[in-house]
């Protein structure tokens, strides 16, 4: 299996392939976050900046994370609304 270059995923991210949109929130699968939760505040090219927040509820900063890790994996995300 190849593997797929920066190009190759920036290019696929740009087309939003899992429906991502301002106001959605997802939970990070990634064990070592805790499940932590993002909400998306904008989409923009192929990243959206999501707002991180931990089960207390507390904001834990903003970030951009490319649009193709928006799916259900160990190092994707799960829409919860």
């Amino acid at each position: 299996m190849a593997t797929k270059t920066l190009a190759d995923r920036l290019a696929k991210a740009t087309t939003n392939p899992y429906g991502v949109a301002a106001g959605q929130v997802w939970r990070n699968c990634d064990p070592r976050m805790h499940g932590s939760t993002t909400k998306v505040v904008s989409v923009e090219g192929a990243y959206a900046t999501v707002a991180y927040f931990f089960e207390q509820g507390n904001d834990r900063g903003r970030r951009q994370v490319r649009l193709d890790r928006f799916h259900k994996c160990a190092n994707g995300f799960e829409r919860v609304s």
